[in-house]
């Protein structure tokens, strides 16, 4: 069976073209006091919850290449949602004065002696603020959408990418399918998965996503060096010898734009796990593997494949 998953997975960097106009999009992310999520083209590349009482802000820089479909206009979506009380386990019921976040586009590339600055980056967007008076005197600056139970923020930037990918171009748009037939589609396709999980068959699991890792290899440019390493880790993941494998349960799900549909994590503890995860143990602690699977239908009437 690991001779099946090399044969899919082993030489994906041998199709990918266009290595020397290699280019790296990254969005930073800075966020603090609210929960926010960034979606590029409907799917999802970065969601950070927060909690209250536990500050200082998040950060993070994420490669969206694998969300950049081919070159041009490109969609952002940032969602504003309260932090999470530790005493409820839930949402607070408004978004707090104190939130803040803020999405900057990066344009990279990767060479063998550092990193190279193509463009200066650019805010896509920032803190709305407004400026309130206290009793004292004293301005504060405050975020303008404060009280509300959520907020979403819309916008384009330009992309130029010299490959171009298929992705959910042309998928079918699941949100107009009766939610309940698709629901236990998806069930029945995350159940398989489960199973070879479960039972290690790294090449029937390697076969489910090899779509998936074709486009992904292309949108980050692998090298023979960049294939070897996703390999180790796909092996350390998927045939992991000591992993226990956790009930598929307590899920709900999810859509990413029209296209796309996954199982998620319905524990506001686990906010944003996918359904599918395992269990090992370093000495006396449980760590967690998660398997993250993405859904789409390539074309009506076609069975549902990951795609992300």
């Amino acid at each position: 069976m690991n001779n099946k998953a090399v044969a899919l997975l082993g030489n994906l960097y041998q199709d990918v073209k266009y290595l020397d106009k290699e280019v790296s999009y990254h969005a930073v992310v800075s966020s603090g006091a609210a929960t926010v999520e960034v979606y590029i083209n409907g799917y999802p590349i970065h969601r950070e919850p927060a909690v209250v009482g536990k500050s200082g802000s998040k950060s993070g820089s994420n490669p969206i290449n694998e969300s950049i479909l081919q070159s041009g206009e490109q969609h952002w979506e940032v969602r504003v949602y309260p932090a999470i009380s530790p005493k409820t386990i839930n949402f607070e019921k408004e978004i707090s004065k104190n939130a803040r976040f803020i999405v900057r586009l990066e344009k990279l590339r990767f060479t063998d002696v550092g990193v190279e600055t193509l463009a200066d980056p650019i805010v896509l967007i920032e803190t709305p603020i407004n400026y309130e008076s206290d009793n004292s005197g004293n301005v504060e600056e405050v975020y303008k959408d404060a009280g509300k139970p959520m907020m979403v923020y819309k916008g384009t930037f330009t992309a130029q990418v010299p490959y171009v990918l298929d992705g959910w171009s042309k998928s079918v748009d699941l949100t107009q399918e009766n939610s309940q037939t698709l629901q236990k589609e998806l069930v029945e396709k995350y159940k398989e998965l489960w199973k070879m999980l479960d039972e290690r068959r790294t090449g029937d699991f390697a076969e489910k996503i090899v779509k998936r890792e074709k486009e992904t290899a292309q949108a980050l440019f692998y090298t023979k060096d960049l294939n070897d390493d996703y390999m180790e880790t796909f092996f350390d993941r998927v045939d992991k010898k000591d992993k226990k494998m956790e009930p598929l349960e307590n899920y709900k799900m999810v859509f990413f734009g029209k296209n796309m549909v996954a199982l998620e994590s319905n524990d506001i503890n686990y906010l944003y796990d996918p359904a599918l995860t395992s269990s090992f143990y370093i000495g006396d602690r449980e760590k967690l593997l998660t398997y993250y699977v993405t859904f789409h239908r390539p074309k009506p009437g076609a069975p549902l494949e990951i795609i992300r």
